[in-house]
């Protein structure tokens, strides 16, 4: 299978250029790391748990939700929003 045929199929997010791989995954991250902290943590929490609980990955899912819907990150990203 080819880069872009993975990327086709959605096995991959992005495809880099020949020896752009490092740059790209760095710039991926600080995109990543622009988002508030309890997003990016939420995130983390539940590939976690997919990964290593997939018994209670659906429960870890509605205690993340629970937590941060309505939070401040959330309701700032909703003034962003409405904003445009």
């Amino acid at each position: 299978m080819t880069a872009e045929e993975a990327a086709h199929v959605g096995m991959v997010d992005a495809i880099s250029e020949d020896g752009q791989a490092v740059a790209a995954a760095e710039a991926w991250a600080e995109e990543i790391c622009r988002n508030p902290t309890p997003a990016v943590q939420g995130a983390v929490r539940l590939v976690r748990a997919h990964r290593d609980q997939p018994d209670v990955a659906g429960a870890v899912e509605r205690s993340v939700f629970g937590e941060l819907w309505g939070g401040p990150a959330h309701k700032a990203a909703l003034q962003r929003i409405l904003k445009k």
